[in-house]
């Protein structure tokens, strides 16, 4: 301030125009906003420090989820990584999936299901599949029909080591284009091994030793 007040003298005793009072004014403002200037600086480094902390955090705790994913294999598959304590409920949802893979259908995604379903067969289920196979696919695609089974029930059971047999019913709808065709009565049975190694073709090491679907009578 006294080298302000000193500097406001000597540029007073210039003709000038300006008075000591306006000078002091006129320094101090040009003080008070670098002094803004720097309190901004240091806030916006603080920011910048906090960011880059928690993106290094983030960093970290996606890299330990991607470690710790769990992996699910279906208990009996001799490849692949294990969870431990795998539940009935996982045995169950594969095997919901197997039995919806041939059913929810549409003509573009027909024939990539089948053949899906076509590698978890056993020699004999896919000789009968591969029967009746092409028939159904030039019909879906001929009359642009989609299918979807909506399951009402299910019942899985254990009916030896490492194999199961699954039991549900429930509505299958056609539809075609917009157009609701109809709807009726379903009851699929499958039983199946999870007992065989795995392969890029049938990753979740799955047998389906007999798959039987059909119309129930309402």
């Amino acid at each position: 301030m006294k080298e302000m007040e000193e500097a406001a003298s000597e540029y007073e005793n210039e003709d000038n125009g300006w008075s000591k009072s306006r000078f002091v004014s006129f320094m101090a403002a040009v003080e008070a906003g670098n002094s803004y200037k720097n309190m901004v600086i240091v806030f916006l480094g603080m920011i910048i420090v906090v960011l880059a902390v928690l993106l290094f955090n983030a960093q970290n705790t996606v890299t330990s989820m991607a470690r710790n994913i769990p992996v699910m294999v279906i208990p009996g598959a001799r490849s692949g990584l294990y969870s431990p304590g795998i539940s009935a409920e996982n045995v169950k949802n594969l095997a919901i999936y197997m039995v919806k893979l041939p059913l929810d259908i549409t003509p573009k995604n027909i024939e990539q299901r089948y053949n899906e379903f076509e590698s978890f067969l056993s020699p004999g289920e896919l000789m009968n599949f591969q029967a009746q196979k092409t028939a159904i696919i030039q019909s879906i695609q001929g009359h642009d029909e989609s299918r979807i089974f909506v399951a009402d029930t299910y019942h899985l059971k254990e009916i030896g080591v490492n194999q199961y047999k699954i039991v549900t019913t429930g509505h299958y709808h056609y539809f075609s284009g917009n157009l609701v065709l109809g709807d009726h009565k379903e009851r699929v049975s499958m039983t199946f091994t999870v007992a065989v190694s795995a392969s890029p073709k049938n990753p979740y090491g799955v047998v389906i030793n007999s798959f039987r679907a059909g119309k129930v009578s309402e």
